[in-house]
């Protein structure tokens, strides 16, 4: 649990794509940002921030320690945060986790 280890596999996955390393910094340099939930950015902070100077909006009612400058904490409306922040302002957003914002995205009709 907690491992992203399926990043590092040379495994050819469903769309027959061979998840090379030139393939996976293609794919990371085209998002504009990440939506995470709490645990998630915990999780991060713990293994090595992967998302550099990438916008990230952590989902939380707590109060977390931030001490970098490309994260904004976010509570509220999920739907009003993504589609009236979040998409005007970014073309590509990747939900990164877990599966509590993955269900509410789901239901939301938010993820595509």
């Amino acid at each position: 649990m907690g491992s992203v280890s399926w990043m590092k596999s040379t495994d050819t996955y469903e769309l027959g794509v061979m998840l090379t390393d030139e393939y996976i910094s293609e794919f990371l340099d085209s998002i504009d940002c990440y939506v995470m939930g709490s645990h998630t950015y915990e999780h991060a902070l713990e293994v090595g921030w992967p998302y550099d100077e990438t916008p990230v909006y952590v989902l939380t009612n707590r109060n977390l320690v931030n001490n970098k400058k490309n994260v904004e904490f976010c509570s509220g409306d999920l739907k009003k945060l993504i589609d009236g922040q979040l998409k005007s302002n970014h073309r590509n957003i990747w939900m990164v986790g877990g599966a509590l914002l993955t269900k509410e995205c789901l239901l939301l009709k938010l993820a595509d």
